[in-house]
């Protein structure tokens, strides 16, 4: 099992990593993070990207879109996404 947590206390982070009581951290830039995807919305390259993007779904509850922003983020942050 894995646990995550999302700290904005500065004196709690400093402290602790003082402690050692991380075993992992990312340093998240959320205001890049979200410019890129806005940029990336606004200019509608997503939904493009969407149009041409394989998918066998016959129905969509959530737009494809949405479903690759997921993934992009999750590739940002080094982790290999939903689908592999």
């Amino acid at each position: 099992m894995s646990w995550h947590g999302f700290e904005r206390d500065k004196a709690f982070v400093t402290e602790s990593l003082h402690k050692g009581d991380f075993d992992y951290m990312e340093i998240v830039g959320m205001v890049e993070e979200t410019a890129f995807f806005r940029m990336l919305l606004e200019e509608g390259s997503l939904r493009a990207l969407a149009k041409t993007y394989p998918t066998p779904r016959k129905k969509e509850e959530v737009p494809l879109w949405l479903y690759l922003a997921s993934e992009l983020t999750l590739r940002l942050h080094g982790a290999m996404g939903f689908g592999g």
